[in-house]
């Protein structure tokens, strides 16, 4: 996980800022939306003051985009999910076979073919030889 920077000054954040001050509160209860990464230097400098209308601006764009992450987050997950199911419903695609595979299995065929004619050729032979007087 990345550091954080600081949504006033985009520095460090070392601190977190409560960006409406806790006495401001009163007794609400606690609010998620008001602590942001603060660096050291901005939170001394805004102290327990109200916020600014950039500083709330700050802190609502702040909120938005992290909140996006974790929208984008969600949609590259669902993405992968139904990218699963669309390839689970396609039809097993027979593979291609390559021209030097293709080509291997022709000549194989073929010495297969030669083989088998030289040895019906043999037998014949030997079988007319047999049949002739020749050996007797």
């Amino acid at each position: 996980m990345s550091e954080r920077k600081c949504i006033y000054t985009n520095k460090s954040s070392k601190a977190k800022d409560s960006v409406i001050p806790k006495k401001s509160l009163k007794n609400e209860i606690y609010n998620w939306c008001n602590d942001a990464p603060c660096s050291l230097e901005y939170k001394d400098f805004k102290g327990d003051r109200m916020p600014t209308e950039d500083e709330i601006l700050a802190n609502e764009l702040f909120k938005i985009l992290e909140l996006t992450k974790i929208r984008v987050r969600y949609y590259e997950e669902k993405l992968t999910e139904v990218q699963k199911r669309l390839i689970a419903s396609m039809p097993e695609k027979p593979k291609k076979e390559g021209k030097k595979i293709k080509k291997e299995i022709e000549q194989a065929i073929h010495d297969v073919e030669v083989v088998q004619k030289i040895e019906l050729d043999l037998n014949k032979e030997l079988k007319d030889r047999k049949n002739s007087k020749m050996w007797e």
